[in-house]
């Protein structure tokens, strides 16, 4: 594995919730310590891809990771980990709230 990867389009929409809603609620210093502490996440998935449970209910080969509120889903693939979205640990993680 290269150490790498890359975040799906609804993972993208997902994170550009959060930034919004922390910002409003916590301000910026909070969202960028937020911010920071997901890529740091996303770049220990992406060295350590067994790191997280399976979450095959969800998808075939997905794993699930918890940093903080949120989940963070992905697939690992042979040279990188794709993050395929973040769901707050409050939401009832069901299959439809999934792009599969």
């Amino acid at each position: 594995m290269a150490d790498a990867y890359t975040i799906s389009k609804t993972a993208e929409r997902q994170i550009a919730e959060i930034v919004d809603y922390t910002d409003q609620t916590f301000g910026q210093q909070q969202t960028d310590a937020y911010v920071a502490g997901l890529t740091h996440s996303f770049e220990l998935i992406a060295r350590f891809p067994a790191i997280g449970v399976a979450a095959f209910e969800i998808k075939q080969g997905w794993r699930r990771y918890r940093f903080q509120s949120h989940y963070i889903f992905y697939l690992a693939e042979a040279d990188h980990v794709v993050i395929e979205a973040i769901i707050h640990v409050r939401r009832n993680i069901r299959p439809d709230l999934f792009d599969v």
